[in-house]
C-alpha cells in the first residue's frame, strides 16, 4: 500500500511493471506512450500519479495537464496547463533555449510564455488556417522535444475524453513526433464513454497504430486488494465477509471502496472481531457511486449543498470570488462556513499553489450534485451564475466569454437567447483566432441555432461567416458553403463589398473549380474595384 497524493494506492502490479518498462524505453530515448482505460473512479488518475511519483525520482520532470468537462473551457487547455508547468519546474534559460524562435507562435494561446521572453515577436499572420494550426501544432512539439533534450520528461493528460478536438489533434501530432525522445506520455480516459461519433474515438484509432504506444485497461480490485485497501483505511484488518461484500457492491473501484470505507467507518471502525450483520449491511450498502456521495454529502448544512450544487454548475475547478458574486453580500462570511464544512468532508480541495481556489475531490462528486437539480433548479442557477460572474468579470468579460456563452445558453428560458449569442458569438471568434476550428464551430452552431426563426441581420451574418470558417477545415464542408453563401449574400445586398469579398474568398472549395463560388467572387471583387475605381 503505497500513499499518492491524497489517496491511498494499491500497488498495481502488472500495470506498474508496464509503466516502469515504458519508464526506461523513455530514459533510453525511446519515447512510449502508455493510455490507462477504465471506467470513472476505477483508479487510473492515481496510477498515473504513480509511475510520475517513480519517475520524479529516478530523474524525470513530470507535467500535468487536466481536461476539463467544460464547454466553456479555452481551446487547448491541457496543453496550455502543461506548457505553464514546464514554465515554472525549468530554469529559465532551459525553456528559453527549448522555445527558440517558437515563442511567439507559442504564446499566442500561452501568454505566460511572456515570464522568460517578454521581448516574444508576434509571428508573421499565415492566411492558410490549416497552415497556421499545424505551425502552432509543431512549435508546441518541438519545445517539448528541445526541452527533454536536457533530461526526460513525463508528460501526463488526465480525462482525455474530455477534451477538445484541436487538444486531441495536438496529442496525436506529438506522439508521433515523440519517437526518438526522452518523453514518456501517460493519458487517462474513460473507455466507457468512448462512442463511434466521440471525438477520442478516431484519435484512438490514429494511435492504435503505432507500435511505441500501448493501451491498458484498468479493471477493479480483486477482493484481496479490496480487503488489503479497506485495512489501510482502517487501521485494522476487516472482517472476510464485510470485504466481500464491499468487493462485490463496489465491483473493486477504487474510488467506490474508499467512500464506503468512509461511510461504514462513521459509527466507529468495523473489523474481524466485531459481530456484524453482513446481511443487513449489504443490503443497506449504496449500489453506486450517487448513493455513496449522496451519503457524504447528507451531514452538510442545506445551505452548504445550495453553495456546492452553483459551485457544481460553475465547474469542476471554482474560485471563492466566483461563489462570493453569487451570493447576498452579507452572505460571504458563510461561505468560509462552507469551506469548513466541505474541505475535511473531502467533497472539495485546494488547488495547491493557488489562492481561493478549488476543486471537487472528484469529477464524480461535481456530477451528482448538478444532476441532483431538478430542471427549473439547473436554469435558475445558471441564471444566477450568468449574471453574476458577468458583473464579476465587468470589462473583461468577453475574456471569459465561452464560459459566459454557456451559463447563459443554459438559462435562454429565463434570459432570453441574446446574451447568449452575444458569447456564443465571441467565444467563436476567439476559438477561429486560436485555430481551434472544432470548438469554434461548436460556438458558431449554437448562435446559429439560437437565430434559426431570425431574419439575417448583421450578428446573423456575422455568425454564418464565423460557422463557414469553422467549418471548413471539419467534415461538413458542405454547411460551411451554404453558410458562406448566406453571409456573403447578406454583405452584397447591404452593400457591405468588403466583407462580400472575404466570405467568398475563404469559402471551402469542395471542387476548385466552383464555378457559382467563383462567379459570386468576380461579382464582388467587380463591385469592390468600380468603388475603388
Amino acid at each position: 500500500m503505497t500513499p499518492v497524493g491524497t489517496e491511498l494506492f494499491v500497488d498495481r502490479e502488472s500495470e506498474m511493471a508496464e509503466l516502469r518498462s515504458a519508464l526506461d524505453d523513455a530514459r533510453s530515448g525511446r519515447g512510449r506512450m502508455v493510455m490507462l482505460a477504465g471506467e470513472p473512479g476505477i483508479g487510473k488518475t492515481r496510477t498515473a500519479e504513480m509511475i510520475a511519483s517513480v519517475a520524479e525520482q529516478v530523474g524525470f520532470t513530470s507535467h500535468w495537464g487536466r481536461c476539463s468537462e467544460e464547454r466553456g473551457a479555452p481551446a487547448y487547455w491541457p496543453w496550455v496547463q502543461i506548457v505553464r508547468s514546464c514554465i515554472v519546474r525549468h530554469e529559465a534559460d532551459s525553456v528559453r533555449a527549448a522555445l527558440g524562435q517558437n515563442a511567439g507562435i507559442i504564446a499566442e494561446s500561452v501568454p505566460d510564455i511572456a515570464r522568460v521572453t517578454p521581448d516574444v515577436e508576434t509571428p508573421i499572420a499565415l492566411s492558410d488556417p490549416d497552415s497556421a494550426r499545424f505551425r502552432f501544432i509543431d512549435a508546441i512539439a518541438t519545445f517539448f522535444r528541445n526541452l527533454a533534450s536536457g533530461g526526460p520528461l513525463v508528460i501526463a493528460l488526465d480525462d482525455i475524453h474530455w477534451a477538445d478536438v484541436s487538444s486531441l489533434r495536438l496529442l496525436e501530432h506529438i506522439a508521433q513526433d515523440q519517437v526518438e525522445s526522452q518523453i514518456m506520455i501517460v493519458a487517462t480516459y474513460r473507455d466507457t464513454d468512448i462512442t463511434h461519433d466521440h471525438p477520442l474515438y478516431r484519435t484512438l484509432g490514429d494511435l492504435a497504430r503505432r507500435q511505441h504506444i500501448s493501451r491498458t485497461l484498468m479493471r477493479g480490485l480483486d477482493a484481496s486488494d479490496v480487503g488489503e485497501l479497506l485495512e489501510a483505511y482502517w487501521g485494522a484488518r476487516p472482517l472476510e465477509k464485510l470485504s466481500s461484500a464491499i468487493h462485490t457492491q463496489t465491483e473493486g473501484s477504487p474510488l467506490f471502496v474508499g467512500k464506503m470505507a468512509r461511510f461504514l467507518a462513521q459509527d466507529g471502525v468495523p473489523t474481524a472481531t466485531d459481530n456484524v450483520d453482513i446481511e443487513s449491511l449489504d443490503t443497506g450498502l449504496p449500489e453506486g457511486i450517487r448513493e455513496v456521495i449522496a451519503r457524504r454529502l447528507s451531514p452538510l448544512s442545506l445551505y452548504a449543498n445550495d453553495v456546492l450544487s452553483i459551485a457544481a454548475l460553475i465547474g469542476r475547478d471554482f474560485g471563492f470570488a466566483q461563489l462570493a458574486a453569487l451570493v447576498p453580500e452579507d452572505s460571504v462570511q458563510d461561505l468560509l462556513g462552507v469551506l469548513n464544512e466541505a474541505i475535511p468532508s473531502r467533497i472539495i480541495e485546494e488547488i495547491p499553489g493557488t489562492t481561493g481556489q478549488f476543486r471537487f475531490s472528484h469529477a464524480l462528486i461535481q456530477q451528482t450534485l448538478r444532476e441532483n437539480l431538478d430542471v427549473g433548479e439547473r436554469i435558475n442557477l445558471h441564471a444566477r451564475i450568468a449574471e453574476g460572474l458577468e458583473a464579476l468579470y465587468g470589462d473583461e468579460a468577453e475574456d471569459h466569454a465561452a464560459e459566459l456563452a454557456l451559463h447563459f445558453g443554459e438559462a435562454v428560458m429565463v434570459l432570453g437567447a441574446e446574451k447568449a449569442i452575444h458569447y456564443s458569438l465571441l467565444a467563436g471568434e476567439r476559438s477561429l483566432e486560436e485555430l481551434a476550428f472544432e470548438t469554434a464551430s461548436g460556438h458558431f452552431d449554437w448562435a446559429l441555432q439560437a437565430q434559426a426563426d431570425a431574419p439575417i441581420d448583421e450578428k446573423k451574418a456575422r455568425t454564418l461567416y464565423g460557422y463557414g470558417i469553422s467549418q471548413g477545415f471539419d467534415a461538413e464542408m458542405g454547411k460551411g458553403l451554404v453558410a458562406l453563401d448566406q453571409a456573403f449574400d447578406f454583405y452584397f445586398q447591404n452593400r457591405d463589398y468588403v466583407r462580400a469579398v472575404e466570405a467568398m474568398s475563404n469559402a471551402p472549395t469542395v471542387d476548385p473549380e466552383n464555378p457559382e463560388n467563383a462567379r459570386r467572387l468576380r461579382q464582388a471583387l467587380e463591385v469592390v474595384d468600380a468603388r475603388v475605381g
